[in-house]
Order: structure tokens, then C-alpha cells, then sequence
């Protein structure tokens, strides 16, 4: 009797006639976001498959960031299945309160979004701290951001609290000083002016800074500490922070940078509220959230070593997870398969170049396409 060895098996395709998976590069995240949105509106208006036939996997969240912001540009509906608008997170709204607030010491409502976020500091204990902080710095003169670590300031926190308080107020003066230094960012601090008090100069102020480069500061600064305490899922969560630093990476004027950042933080949705209702919503989620689900046409986007498969799963070596992970995503497409990834991305806050996914090395060359 044969052996289960000697049974060879070939698969056959219950549809013919179909084209290839077809597997594009892009130069970066932002190209890639590019790409993939052209690619979607040219699918829907090609009149076989409207927006709710179209869906995009990941492997993690923060690499939908692009997408997501090239769909919204280009009013194309869409819905995350798979948690928040990368700009709806609670964690990512945390930081950028805080550049809010170093740009501007008058926004409390910047200020109460991240103070509330130490232990035992609510809606009223942020506002006796916030009012403790402006009347030593109209006072003694200084910054608001440099009156945080005012003992004065201090006594108003509560005490569990003090400790990661000091090192949020020290953070926030280097934040600030950081801003005044910042391409079109030294105006915007003269203009604000608060207490004709403006943030001392940075102990480097003669260089320049730009919007990356203070990203990178809040990022790595108390807060990185404070998301340990606030969420199980740190890691994936701190994975963010590169996509932010990525995002950051485009501007090179403060303002510029600021008054978008803003705007994608507060945007709406009701613009694919209404689309929703004509040709349904691309619909984007994790490769995990697909298993079971079937679309007419599906990209997988960020299929680069590094993303997929992820940088944990290589260190680990857990790789073959990975694979099958992979292999699902890619039968999730009924009809057509589109596959992405981009040659460079941020790392730890640095820019990298980036390898195609082994996955695709491993694929025969004859099995797909790079020409659409």
C-alpha cells in the first residue's frame, strides 16, 4: 500500500481564465498609499466591482496609516474593521496633545488630554495644575512648560502621581525648546507668546529641528514609560510611533505639519458616511480579522521583511506562523490579488531600507505578475 508520501497531489483552480496575482513595489509607505488608492478608484469605476467588493489586509495596524490618509484625500469610503482610524487612537491622540500643547501653552484642552493620563488626575486636578503652572509663569517670568516643575505646580499633583509627573514636566520644557527650533516653528512660538514668556532655546537651538525630529522626542519621551502602565498591548502600540515618525518625515515646516496633524486627529467621517450609501466601503483589516472571509479583490499591503514577516516573528523565529498567515491572506481573493510593499520605511525611528517579503521570493516567478 502506498505510503501518504507517495500521494502527489496537484491543485487545480475551480476558476480559469483569471488573471495573476500581481505583486508592485512602491519607493515608501506614502507610495504605497498612493498607489493602492489610485488602484481602488480605478477598480470601482471600472463598473464590474464597487468599493464594498475591495478589501485591503495588514499584518498590523499602524501599517494602514498611508492608506488610510490617501483614501480620506481622496474622499474614496472606507471602514477599519479591525479597531480606530490610526488617528483615533487614544495613544496617538496623547502625543500629539503634546506637541499641540508645546506649540501652544494655551491649549488646556491639549494639556488635560495627556496630564489625565498619570494616575489619579482628572478633569479638575489637571485644571488646578494647569492654573498653579500659569500663575508662576506669569510670576516669575518663565514658560508655562518650564513652570510644570514648579514645586509650587508640583504640590497640586496627587501623590501617587508626582514622580512620572516630574519627569512629564521636565519632557515637556525639552518638547517645547525643541518646537521654538523647528522650521516655521520659532515663529509660531514668538506669536503665542504666553505670558511674554516664550520656551528657552534648546541647548542645540543652532540646528534646526524638524516635525520628525520632534515625533521622535515625544515618542521616546515619559510617555513611551506611562503606555506600559496603560495598555497590555504596548508593543503593537508603540509600533505606531514609527508610522507617526513616518507621517512626520513629510513636512519640513512646523506649521505645516501641525495644522495637518490637527486636522487628521479632528476629521470626520460623515464624508463615507455618505458614500457608504453609494457602492458600500473598501473595507481594511488585520490578516487575522479575514480568516473565513472571501472578497472579490484584495490587496496585502507592507509585504516587506520586517512587516511581513514581522520583525518579531524573525527575531523569535516563528516565521512558518508567519507563512501560514501569509497564505491566508492571499486566499482570501476571489477573483483578483494585488500584492505591495515599499523599499524603504522608519525603524526605531530611523529610516531603512526594506526587503521584499520572503514570502514572495518563495513564490514561483511564472505564478504572478508585475505588470497591471
Amino acid at each position: 500500500m502506498p505510503t501518504a508520501d507517495e500521494y502527489r497531489k496537484t491543485l487545480v483552480p475551480a476558476k480559469s481564465g483569471l488573471r495573476k496575482p500581481v505583486i508592485l513595489s512602491a519607493i515608501d509607505g506614502g507610495g504605497q498609499g498612493r498607489l493602492v488608492a489610485e488602484l481602488i478608484r480605478e477598480i470601482a469605476e471600472g463598473g464590474v466591482y464597487s468599493y464594498s467588493d475591495i478589501a485591503v489586509l495588514y499584518r498590523s495596524h499602524f501599517q494602514a496609516l498611508d492608506l488610510q490618509l490617501q483614501l480620506q484625500y481622496k474622499n474614496i469610503p472606507f471602514v477599519i474593521t479591525s479597531g480606530l482610524k490610526f488617528f483615533e487612537q487614544a495613544h496617538i491622540k496623547d502625543i500629539v496633545a503634546q506637541i499641540k500643547f508645546a506649540a501652544n501653552p494655551k491649549d488646556f484642552t491639549s494639556f488635560a488630554r495627556f496630564v489625565k493620563s498619570l494616575e489619579k488626575i482628572g478633569d479638575k486636578t489637571a485644571l488646578k495644575i494647569y492654573n498653579a503652572a500659569a500663575a508662576v509663569a506669569a510670576k516669575s517670568g518663565v514658560s508655562l512648560c518650564a513652570a510644570l516643575s514648579d514645586k509650587v505646580v508640583a504640590s497640586k499633583v496627587p501623590a501617587a502621581a508626582r514622580a512620572e509627573f516630574a519627569e512629564m514636566a521636565a519632557s515637556m520644557k525639552e518638547i517645547a525648546a525643541a518646537v521654538s527650533a523647528t522650521a516655521g516653528g520659532q515663529g509660531a512660538a514668538r506669536q503665542l507668546n504666553l505670558f511674554d514668556a516664550p520656551p528657552p532655546p534648546a541647548a542645540d537651538s543652532s540646528a534646526e529641528k524638524y516635525p520628525e525630529e520632534i515625533v521622535k522626542q515625544v515618542c521616546s519621551g515619559w510617555y513611551k514609560n506611562a503606555m506600559m502602565r496603560l495598555y497590555e498591548d504596548y508593543p503593537d502600540r508603540a509600533r505606531d510611533f514609527d508610522a507617526l515618525v513616518e507621517y512626520a518625515a513629510k513636512y519640513r515646516d512646523f506649521n505645516d505639519f501641525l495644522a495637518n496633524i490637527t486636522l487628521e486627529v479632528s476629521e470626520s467621517s460623515q464624508a463615507a458616511v455618505e458614500a457608504d450609501e453609494n457602492g458600500g466601503r473598501v473595507r481594511m483589516m488585520t490578516v487575522h480579522q479575514a480568516k473565513g472571509l472571501e472578497f472579490p479583490v484584495v490587496f496585502i499591503i507592507g509585504a516587506a521583511e520586517g512587516l511581513f514577516p514581522s520583525n518579531r516573528s524573525i527575531e523569535d523565529g516563528d516565521v512558518e506562523e508567519e507563512r501560514r498567515l501569509f497564505y491566508v491572506a492571499a486566499t482570501r481573493a476571489m477573483d483578483h490579488l494585488i500584492i505591495t510593499y515599499p523599499k524603504v520605511g522608519v525603524v526605531a525611528g530611523e529610516l531603512q531600507a526594506r526587503q521584499k517579503s520572503r514570502f514572495i521570493d518563495s513564490i514561483p516567478r511564472d505564478y504572478y505578475t508585475s505588470q497591471l
